[in-house]
């Protein structure tokens, strides 16, 4: 089971580094275990497996189920986790490999192609386009209740 420092710290418990060992103790300052580095991790040792978020170490799980469990990390990290030991008590089921779900989710699509640009006028004032707004809740310094636009094209 890895160790979570800020579950830890919220806890109300201190962590101390030192040499390859994880010190954590209490409010109090009383040494509550040590847990010692393993592959770039701080991993508690115990006699008994910790299976990834409570399966049954023979019961076979699916990627899908790996996948949910892990809050949906891609199947590459979960391949890679597993071949390194990060996760233990795991049987996988090789028949699954995708997630439909999560694929759909995470797809992007295209951006919608103009089909045409739009004609421009040839000279100054052939096209112009006009708004007006108004009236206007505060009247301008000009005592002005109405503004209107206009945009050559």
């Amino acid at each position: 089971m890895l160790v979570s420092i800020s579950r830890l710290m919220d806890a109300g418990c201190r962590t101390v580094f030192d040499k390859g060992t994880c010190q954590i103790f209490n409010a109090e300052q009383r040494l509550l275990g040590q847990v010692k580095v393993a592959n770039s991790l701080y991993k508690i040792q115990s006699n008994y497996t910790i299976t990834a978020a409570t399966a049954k170490g023979d019961r076979k799980l699916t990627m899908e189920d790996l996948h949910a469990r892990l809050s949906h990390i891609g199947v590459g990290t979960i391949r890679d986790m597993l071949a390194k030991g990060m996760i233990t008590g795991v049987m996988l089921d090789p028949s699954h490999s995708t997630m439909a779900s999560c694929e759909y989710g995470k797809a992007t699509r295209k951006p919608i192609r103009k089909v045409q640009e739009p004609n421009r006028s040839a000279k100054l004032g052939d096209k112009i386009h006009t708004d007006v707004w108004g009236p206007l809740p505060i009247l301008t310094p000009g005592k002005q209740s109405y503004y209107s636009s206009f945009i050559n094209d």
